[in-house]
């Protein structure tokens, strides 16, 4: 009897253990998945998903928030467009070109409260939207908001 309950709770936790196996693979494979626009199309180094309300697609809007961006002579990777503003990804541009559009930028009026970093530009313009330039992972990420809270 004694041997009998031991191989039965031997059997239990072999189970368990094995549930324990399965939900684990599961959810790596869940996470290996989950940031794939991001990752691939929405290049910016968040990890974070659009809101609900967030349009994608490879069409650059035009709208408010559109007709502040500098132009800029790259392919266009991915658009994300909600209420609050729009961000435009694109390929990749040199140092230079990343000055360039910083200038034109600085151009449209982003010049209040402007923080500059290493291919980096955040500011804001009279009427209180925001700008932010960035380049990051072989990507120029441009985006114009209308409360620095909805940049990401």
């Amino acid at each position: 009897m004694k041997k009998t309950i031991k191989i039965i709770a031997l059997l239990l936790a072999f189970g368990m253990l094995m549930m324990l196996f399965s939900a684990c693979a599961k959810k790596k494979d869940e996470l290996e998945g989950a940031g794939d626009i991001n990752d691939e199309d929405m290049t910016g180094g968040s990890n974070t998903q659009a809101p609900a309300n967030t349009n994608q697609s490879n069409d650059i809007p035009q709208n408010e928030f559109t007709s502040l961006m500098p132009e800029v002579d790259a392919m266009v990777k991915g658009v994300m467009n909600n209420d609050f503003g729009t961000t435009v990804i694109y390929d990749a541009v040199t140092e230079a070109e990343f000055a360039q559009i910083v200038q034109a930028a600085k151009n449209k009026g982003f010049t209040v409260e402007a923080t500059e970093g290493e291919l980096q530009y955040l500011a804001q313009n009279e009427s209180g939207m925001f700008i932010q330039v960035l380049v990051m992972d072989d990507a120029l990420r441009v985006s114009v908001y209308s409360n620095a809270a909805h940049l990401n």
